[in-house]
């Protein structure tokens, strides 16, 4: 029984002494691969970081090439172009100087005995070849001079024996071609400077002078109307050329202020006939000239491009929803008295309403399609041009307060009001013209309603 036992527990304890060999066995095996895989990635590093080290090394040198090869390029350019200007220099001395009229004329100076041979026709030639002769090696002074010249033409000095004297020229013995060149732009440059400022000169007191001759036309308007008045100023300007049309652009109060304090005016564009009316009472302004020019019409808008079914003041109770201005506003109680007149005020009350402050309000409903449809004066969609569009414009004078402009002239008091008449008459001629209604209209105005 003893041995039976004794050989269990040896075979036990052997397979336990395998087990834990082949345990340690293994993890000797999962080291040695770990380190493997380990070196196998840091020797593929070091090589990728050698390959890039290379390539930046061979990127540097072929840059470095590069630049020197351009800078031998440019050397060997600039050599050769001293060469060739060197060359043109020492061709163009050795033309002059061998020349073979030149060199007769030295040799006919000479005869067996040393006597000077004088001939008359030549002399001026060849003393004017000297003399070039000698501007060249002065210019030239590194080519090699002959060793000697003949005395009675000394290079500074005139011969004795020549019976006239070259005549002198005017332009200096020594000259660069290009700064000859330089000089004569500089030249041309200063006297078309100077034809410039003539004419500029010329110009202004021309303009001066038109100014002095424009009669002047001082029109008052109301701020409301500055975009329409200054491009009417400017129109009619260029159809009137000895007209120069003044503005004058204020609030209402502080045109009327100006006038009741004297201040000059020949036309007058307000937007209250009570003013207007008292200034004609006080005999500041004709009575008769007061006159309608423009509304500012009531109209009916929707969002820029909109798809709105209504066309019209009578469909607006088919819109699915509508904003107007408060009754307590100007606007508010136009847009009632229109709606009212048109019988459809009690429909549009039952309608999806919204009441806001004023016109800015309205328009931002719209444009925003927090809203259908609205109503605002002319010159308020005008201003929102881009944002909204009108549908469409309420008839004249369908209410009690329409919005009116008019216009009204001075008081002929003394005689150089009275010469302007013809002038301001020719004015207000124009404002009822269709050029002028198309201004108007382009600001929301409509220039339609009878005085």
């Amino acid at each position: 029984m003893k041995k039976k036992i004794m050989g269990i527990c040896t075979a036990v304890l052997l397979a336990a002494v395998a087990v834990v060999w082949k345990y340690q066995s293994d993890r000797s095996r999962e080291t040695l691969s770990d380190e493997k895989i380990q070196t196998e990635q840091t020797a593929r590093i070091q090589q990728i970081q050698t390959e890039e080290l290379e390539e930046s090394k061979e990127t540097e040198t072929k840059e470095t090439n590069t630049k020197t090869t351009d800078k031998e390029t440019e050397s060997e350019t600039q050599q050769k172009s001293l060469i060739e200007t060197k060359n043109k220099k020492e061709t163009q001395t050795e033309e002059e100087t061998e020349n073979p009229e030149y060199q007769g004329s030295l040799i006919q100076r000479k005869n067996a005995g040393g006597e000077t041979v004088t001939d008359p026709q030549t002399e001026e030639t060849e003393w004017e070849t000297l003399r070039l002769d000698s501007l060249i090696r002065r210019k030239n002074p590194s080519e090699t001079e002959p060793e000697t010249l003949p005395e009675q033409f000394p290079v500074d000095a005139e011969p004795e024996t020549l019976p006239e004297q070259p005549p002198a020229s005017t332009e200096p013995e020594t000259s660069d071609p290009d700064q000859t060149e330089t000089q004569r732009q500089t030249e041309t440059q200063r006297q078309t400077e100077t034809q410039r400022e003539t004419e500029t000169q010329k110009q202004t007191e021309t303009e001066t002078e038109e100014q002095i001759q424009k009669e002047e036309l001082y029109l008052f308007a109301t701020a409301a109307l500055e975009q329409t008045a200054d491009e009417i100023k400017q129109l009619y300007e260029e159809k009137n050329p000895n007209i120069s049309v003044v503005l004058n652009i204020q609030e209402e109060n502080v045109l009327y202020e100006e006038i009741q304090n004297g201040q000059p005016y020949d036309v007058y564009l307000s937007s209250s006939l009570e003013y207007l009316q008292t200034l004609a009472r006080e005999e500041k302004l004709e009575e008769d000239s007061i006159q309608v020019i423009a509304e500012d019409p009531i109209v009916l808008i929707q969002i820029e491009d909109g798809d709105s079914q209504v066309s019209s003041f009578e469909q607006i109770p088919q819109a699915q929803d509508f904003t107007i201005a408060e009754s307590s506003t100007s606007l508010g109680k136009a847009t009632r008295e229109v709606l009212e007149n048109f019988g459809i005020y009690e429909q549009v009350t039952e309608m999806d309403l919204s009441e806001v402050g004023n016109a800015n309000a309205v328009m931002a409903a719209v444009s925003t399609q927090s809203s259908e449809l609205g109503i605002v004066y002319g010159t308020d969609a005008a201003n929102a041009q881009g944002l909204v569009e009108v549908i469409a414009k309420a008839p004249e004078r369908i209410t009690s307060e329409p919005v009116y402009y008019y216009c009204g002239t001075a008081k002929e008091t003394d005689e150089s009001r009275l010469e302007k008449t013809d002038k301001t008459s020719e004015f207000l001629q124009y404002l009822e013209s269709e050029e002028a209604a198309e201004i108007f209209q382009k600001y929301g105005f409509s220039c339609t309603v009878e005085s």
